[in-house]
């Protein structure tokens, strides 16, 4: 066997040999076909080889960008849970600041109702009070006409007693002239 494994050592690399002696006959031609591959590939086909290389850059660079965005992705994940859990200790330590906020918010709006009821309120007297106003206005202009026509009636009646008693008084004393 240390003939066999002399010969399979003349044909593999040194790190290949420590291996190949390391692990025995079995696995020395897995390494002897690998190694013949190599060969293949080395002294053959250039293009070949520069394909793989080629797909092989671009795997690479796939995997790095995936990799990259992953890490993007993952670091976005840890600052949404941070900012949700910020967010969720906030809210519960401002329960009691949510209750007054909501206490308040109520007292303002029974005290916007309560405004607005008397301000509706006022709005219905001072409706009230022009209409009274503008009834009273109309009445005392009636009153104004009827005064002025009885003060026309007045001076007409005192111009006709006048009249009549200055007639009287003439009748008088042609009277006690004849």
């Amino acid at each position: 066997m240390s003939t066999g494994l002399s010969a399979t050592n003349r044909t593999l690399s040194g790190s290949r040999k420590l291996k190949a002696s390391l692990v025995g006959s079995r696995n020395t031609e897995f390494l002897q076909f690998v190694e013949r591959t190599e060969d293949a590939f080395a002294n053959s086909n250039n293009n070949a080889v520069e394909e793989v290389r080629r797909i092989l850059t671009d795997v690479r660079t796939q995997y790095d960008s995936v990799h990259t965005e992953a890490n993007r992705k993952e670091a976005e994940l840890v600052r949404l849970r941070e900012s949700l859990r910020l967010l969720d200790q906030s809210h519960g330590t401002g329960t009691d600041e949510f209750a007054k906020k909501e206490d308040v918010r109520a007292s303002l709006k029974k005290q916007h109702k309560d405004t607005w009821k008397s301000i509706m309120e006022e709005a219905t007297k001072n409706k009230v009070y022009n209409h009274m106003k503008n009834r009273i206005n109309k009445e005392q202009e009636l009153l104004k006409e009827k005064l002025l026509g009885m003060e026309r009636h007045l001076t007409r009646k005192t111009s006709e007693s006048s009249r009549k008693v200055s007639q009287q008084e003439r009748l008088t004393r042609q009277s006690a002239q004849s």
